[in-house]
């Protein structure tokens, strides 16, 4: 007998409308009173919603893990922080969760988009798991739990002065300069571990994306990634990817990017890229698209190859708007390259493919916006429309990223699948669903 594709759902009618309208910004309490559903009812749909989203995508991205035919792909991964709000005034400190995301510029398809949270364990259970293993006695990469943070780690003197370096280095206090004993309190870590699920730690969680994304592009003959500044990710990507860049068919770059730049400060970046660019193929006699390329090899060619990677960032000659005072770091650089595909890979250097997927997730869904804080919150963030549950987070960018790939159509009019060669169309919310 066929089994329902809505099982145990009074209102299985209304299923595409909360799934529709949860990828276009609505707040949960606006859709409860939009669907005239309850809260509970609208996180069991949720639930529903995001299995289903899953099963989608297993079937119809199964083929790449077993090695589907791809073109040659240019991968973007960069990071992206999601807080959730806290439950009782007795606790107000925020979790803080990290995304990490792959997506290819040219067909914009985002491969992978994890946190660093599973929702499957139970904090209590494994903490009195971890003291009868007496894994708070054996040296973290060797212990039974050592993927996820157990709680004395937490709130350890080590980990947390690491904390308070890293947020006084965003605040501009050089680390000479710190004291932990004097600075504490005002460096003083505002986020918690979640009460239900547990966190990852963030190199297991960048290491998983990678190896998945690794074997998701098994097919393509050359893939060349993308990566935000950060050690962990070069990490990661290395070891996922390490025979194919042996071999030569994956290259990996630093993308630096400055972000505080203003608007005008933007402006007259990209108009003295421009005029310099202009002047360089005056010069050189050369078409002006073939400008760029010919700029860089000419660069490359005076520097020659650089045997410490650090020493190896190349201004980018043509930055943009989204992408102002770009420069490119080669870290799989090897002697036997030419100029011309140094020039050619730097070129396409960018993180705009994972960049606008982040734009969709901030702009299409109210959950996972950018919170405000004020001065009297003592550092720690409320928001309105953010989740109180860490596990709606994994939800909600399951929805995104499916309808992302599959539904929505960008100006070409086809969907991110559709560029990548998956499927032939577009799909609707109902056939996302399953019926």
């Amino acid at each position: 007998m066929a089994t329902s594709a809505t099982p145990r759902q009074k209102r299985a009618d209304i299923n595409a409308l909360v799934f529709r309208l949860l990828v276009n910004k609505m707040p949960m309490r606006r859709i409860c009173e939009t669907a005239g559903i309850g809260p509970q009812t609208l996180y069991t749909k949720l639930r529903f919603l995001s299995e289903r989203t899953r099963d989608f995508a297993r079937e119809h991205e199964a083929p790449l893990l077993d090695g589907r035919e791809l073109p040659r792909l240019l991968l973007s991964t960069d990071r992206q922080d999601y807080l959730i709000n806290w439950g009782t005034s007795a606790d107000r400190r925020n979790i803080r969760l990290h995304g990490i995301g792959t997506a290819d510029n040219r067909s914009s398809f985002v491969f992978g988009m994890h946190i660093d949270y599973d929702s499957s364990l139970d904090p209590g259970n494994v903490e009195m798991e971890a003291l009868e293993c007496d894994d708070y006695g054996i040296q973290q990469p060797f212990r039974r739990f050592a993927r996820v943070w157990l709680k004395r780690d937490w709130t350890s003197e080590n980990v947390l002065l690491r904390q308070h370096l890293r947020k006084a280095s965003h605040a501009g206090v050089p680390s000479r300069e710190f004291v932990a004993d004097d600075e504490s309190r005002r460096w003083a870590d505002d986020t918690k571990l979640p009460g239900r699920g547990m966190k990852v730690r963030s190199d297991y969680s960048m290491m998983a994306h990678m190896h998945v994304v690794a074997r998701m592009t098994a097919g393509s003959p050359h893939v060349v990634l993308y990566l935000d500044q950060d050690g962990g990710l070069r990490s990661a990507a290395h070891a996922a990817f390490a025979e194919r860049i042996r071999v030569g068919s994956a290259h990996t770059f630093h993308v630096r990017i400055n972000k505080d730049m203003t608007i005008d400060q933007k402006g007259l970046a990209i108009a003295q890229a421009a005029q310099r660019m202009a002047k360089f193929t005056q010069a050189q006699g050369v078409a002006t698209e073939d400008g760029p390329r010919l700029m860089l090899e000419e660069v490359l060619a005076q520097r020659g190859f650089r045997t410490r990677w650090q020493d190896r960032w190349i201004a980018h000659p043509m930055p943009n708007g989204s992408e102002p005072e770009k420069a490119l770091l080669h870290l799989t650089d090897r002697p036997e390259l030419t100029d011309a595909r140094r020039a050619s890979m730097h070129l396409w250097g960018s993180l705009h493919g994972i960049d606008r997927f982040f734009m969709i997730v901030r702009r299409r869904q109210s959950l996972l916006e950018r919170p405000i804080s004020s001065a009297s919150a003592a550092g720690r963030v409320f928001y309105g429309n953010n989740p109180y549950r860490p596990w709606v987070v994994e939800s909600v960018l399951d929805l995104l990223r499916v309808t992302y790939n599959y539904h929505h159509r960008g100006q070409d009019k086809r969907t991110p699948a559709e560029r990548l060669g998956l499927t032939t169309r577009a799909y609707s919310l109902e056939d996302i669903l399953g019926g």
